[in-house]
């Protein structure tokens, strides 16, 4: 609590990391630079770990000369707790749609891929590289292309097409392919 802190000096707080955090504010009176986004890990209570974000501010007096140093803190454990979850949800994504025994990509609201696994590229015949930017309709065989634009149309109305269709692959051979997508 404010009052528990209120006299202490960081010497009391903190008393291994106490002399890291007074040179630092000694650099910023030194300096008169701010020393800004400081990302550390304060151990509050016995056992007990926040994240913490600060700022040191050079304290001026009415000439403009460095009196002191303002720190402002912020708790950024939710923040750095929901990142380490969204890397690690990003990492299952990645090794789900690396490892997927299916061919799964994603196209842009204009028929562009986007997004490819290594079993789409293997059907279509195309590297990463090469199948990323390309418009789905040229993977339609030519008969049916304007079903391809028809298909376009209604995922973008935002229905649910499953359908057995040709792809055509890069060196020319079409193949049947049942076609889920939304």
């Amino acid at each position: 609590t404010v009052a528990e802190l209120e006299g202490q000096s960081t010497y009391d707080l903190y008393p291994e990391e106490a002399e890291k955090y007074y040179q630092d504010d000694l650099a910023v009176m030194a300096s008169g630079q701010p020393k800004l986004g400081i990302v550390e890990l304060y151990e509050i209570a016995a056992g007990h770990k926040r994240w913490v974000q600060t700022d040191k501010v050079p304290y001026r007096d009415s000439q403009g000369n460095v009196i002191g140093v303002l720190v402002f803190a912020q708790d950024i454990t939710e923040r750095r707790e929901a990142e380490a979850a969204l890397q690690e949800s990003e990492r299952q994504y990645q090794l789900l749609m690396e490892e997927a025994s299916d061919a799964i990509v994603a196209v842009d609201m204009d028929g562009y891929f986007k997004l490819a696994n290594p079993k789409a590229c293997e059907l279509f015949g195309y590297t990463r590289e090469e199948l990323l930017g390309l418009h789905v309709i040229e993977t339609y065989v030519p008969a049916e292309k304007e079903m391809a634009q028809q298909c376009l149309e209604q995922l973008r109305e935002g229905k649910t097409l499953s359908l057995t269709r040709l792809i055509q692959r890069k060196d020319g051979t079409a193949i049947s392919a049942e076609i889920r997508g939304r």
